[in-house]
């Protein structure tokens, strides 16, 4: 297999944070940016080395990771980035739609104080010059708009599971879906908003079984590879 991603450059911590949670936000971040692609064993040893802790806090936080469902654990077998199944992908588009949808206030949904406060019409979606390009992106403007905790760090969990497939999903969904869910974010309207939302997650959970295969074939190739 070829050798994975290195993992993000490590400054020296003297964080009075025991070795745990720095090991978990270490290896959180690197989910969270792709840097394993599905099924790639995550070695503890290898880990720790790396992040220049001991294997435990490591292990320690892989468990939790595990219990979070950004990793997979398998026993006697250790711990992997975590290999859905074409229907366990289709389903956390669809979750992720919904978590979205109901952020931005969708209908038949209770009314909370506030839940998402939404672009001004003065309000730029982004710095000038630096227009929103990926999806990744493009949810990150619509979750710092919600102000329910735990709707947000939902849907930010859900995006770091799905983060694996985007590449995939862009190729495959079309620049054409991007452009109309980019014109939304950007459109102040969160009716539109709600509209553009249903129909990029719906071609993805459509395209879930090609995303699916696109993905599973790029790892066999890496697998291939001595």
């Amino acid at each position: 297999m070829r050798a994975p991603p290195p993992l993000m450059p490590r400054m020296q911590d003297r964080s009075p944070r025991p070795p745990s949670w720095r090991a978990y936000q270490m290896i959180r971040a690197d989910l969270d940016r792709g840097a394993f692609p599905p099924g790639m064993p995550l070695a503890i040893v290898e880990l720790a080395g790396r992040l220049a802790l001991s294997p435990t806090p490591v292990r320690e936080s892989l468990a939790r990771l595990a219990g979070e469902g950004l990793v997979e654990e398998r026993r006697r077998h250790g711990y992997f980035a975590p290999r859905r199944s074409e229907r366990e992908l289709a389903e956390l588009y669809w979750v992720q739609a919904a978590c979205l949808v109901s952020a931005v206030g969708g209908a038949g949904l209770p009314t909370l104080d506030g839940p998402f406060r939404a672009i001004a019409p003065n309000e730029p979606a982004a710095a000038a010059g630096s227009a929103p390009r990926s999806i990744d992106e493009l949810i990150a403007i619509v979750v710092a708009r919600v102000d329910i905790d735990v709707l947000r760090d939902t849907i930010m969990r859900l995006n770091a599971q799905l983060r694996p497939y985007r590449e995939s999903e862009a190729e495959i969904v079309g620049e054409l879906a991007v452009d109309r869910l980019r014109e939304a974010v950007s459109s102040a309207q969160s009716a539109k908003l709600r509209s553009a939302l249903r129909g990029y997650f719906g071609l993805c959970i459509r395209q879930a079984p090609r995303i699916f295969r696109a993905v599973s074939k790029s790892v066999e190739n890496i697998s291939s590879i001595d």
